[in-house]
């Protein structure tokens, strides 16, 4: 899950004693390599050696090390790798104990020079963070859950946390975030206004919905979205969306989320249906749309889809889809 919150009304809260582990669930370094799906959202992005990395809500620093792996292995000489360590991988955490865990792993898994900093990222101009590396031009992040819940943290939405992402990456870059889905379907006033304003500025590419257990016991229902920035969504894009309920991990009793033999194989069908590789994919796994109207494009229908193939119940699934603006 994303952080439980150390905001209030903009500013960083100390919390006086450790938060009960039902309530502070964070993603680790191991999970956040290699999210318990599958996914690697290093492969949603297409990175490359060149690119410049910023997670602003980093935690532990798990996507900032997993890029870093995945860079280095791309990179064609050793002085490549040490511009990437020196250079390319930049985080912002608020929390001062996941700040120091995060800054120990950077250096342990070969940093070097970690480009870490501890901060309220919502209070940093969007504008100098693109600058960092010479230019972001990759953003991945997941912010906070749950946070706005009252008005005068209504700032603090995942939506908001989005926004800032993506107006802290270059343009023509590319950002991956996850959240949770009610996170992306946000029915407030302020939502509709912040939803407004990522798509007259970015391009939602797609939204893939994840297996509801993939925090397991958390109740989060979560969902990638990806994205490029600074260029408005064209009208006529076909975006992405995916159901990836089934992504070969299963729980299993006294275990928990576990993955089977089915796991490797699923996870290169998405990648293969992500990039395109596949021309005949099946309308329960993956549905491509135009967002006609961008106060109501987030919302992945997809997850309405799953009980409902599209060639047998299509007079059910209009009504439907066009209450949510989508087609």
């Amino acid at each position: 899950m994303g952080h439980t919150g150390s905001y209030a009304c903009g500013e960083r809260v100390r919390p006086k004693t450790k938060p009960p582990m039902a309530k502070a669930v964070f993603l680790d370094a191991r999970i956040r390599r290699r999210l318990p799906c599958g996914v690697s959202i290093c492969d949603l992005v297409d990175l490359q050696p060149d690119d410049v990395v910023f997670d602003p809500c980093c935690g532990t620093g798990g996507f900032l090390i997993a890029a870093m792996h995945r860079m280095f292995q791309a990179a064609q000489s050793d002085a490549q790798r040490k511009h990437i360590k020196q250079h390319q991988i930049h985080g912002i955490e608020i929390r001062e104990d996941m700040f120091s865990i995060a800054t120990t792993n950077m250096i342990l898994r070969g940093d070097g020079q970690s480009n870490l900093i501890c901060d309220d990222f919502l209070s940093k101009e969007a504008k100098s963070l693109q600058l960092l590396g010479g230019g972001v031009t990759v953003g991945f992040m997941n912010p906070p859950y749950s946070q706005a819940k009252a008005k005068e943290t209504a700032h603090l939405s995942e939506l908001r946390f989005i926004l800032h992402l993506l107006n802290s990456v270059t343009k023509g870059g590319r950002a991956a975030v996850i959240v949770p889905v009610s996170a992306m379907i946000g029915k407030t006033k302020d939502d509709k206004i912040i939803k407004h304003e990522i798509l007259k500025h970015h391009t939602l590419e797609g939204v893939i919905s994840l297996n509801k257990n993939t925090f397991y016991r958390i109740g989060t229902v979560p969902c990638i979205a990806v994205f490029t920035t600074g260029e408005s969504q064209p009208k006529d894009k076909l975006v992405k969306f995916i159901n990836f309920e089934d992504d070969g991990f299963e729980v299993k009793k006294h275990l928990g989320l576990n993955e089977t033999e089915r796991a490797k194989d699923r996870k290169q069908y998405l990648l293969d249906c992500w990039r395109g590789n596949i021309s005949d994919v099946p309308s329960k796994f993956m549905v491509e749309t135009q967002l006609k109207r961008v106060m109501s494009g987030f919302i992945p229908f997809i997850i309405i889809m799953m009980s409902y193939p599209l060639e047998k119940n299509l007079l059910i699934l209009l009504p439907i889809i066009s209450l949510l603006n989508l087609i």
